[in-house]
């Protein structure tokens, strides 16, 4: 959801998505990509700056990340990748290491 004008702000890569709802509401779509000018040697000093920001924004209760009910076990990282790829996550998925 997103107010009219609005901006979403994702850190994600890209996917196969209807913009068409954010067109009709004049809203901006950022993506920050932090991995891509690493990869060809342009690193910028302020994404770390960025990633605090945002880890702040999270902590303050300012920004929920959306994160899907449903947990993994390291052991069954094949199935959430199955769940991902089949566009059934509500969310990030969390695969637990313990």
């Amino acid at each position: 959801m997103v107010k009219p004008t609005g901006d979403i702000v994702t850190v994600v890569g890209a996917a196969s998505h209807n913009l068409a709802s954010l067109y009709l509401k004049g809203a901006n779509l950022h993506m920050v990509l932090v991995l891509v000018p690493i990869m060809f040697g342009m690193a910028r000093p302020q994404q770390g700056q960025v990633l605090e920001q945002i880890a702040r924004l999270v902590e303050d209760g300012k920004l929920t990340p959306r994160l899907d009910p449903q947990r993994f076990g390291l052991e069954a990282t094949a199935d959430a990748h199955r769940k991902l790829e089949a566009g059934e996550a509500k969310g990030k998925l969390i695969i637990d290491l313990d």
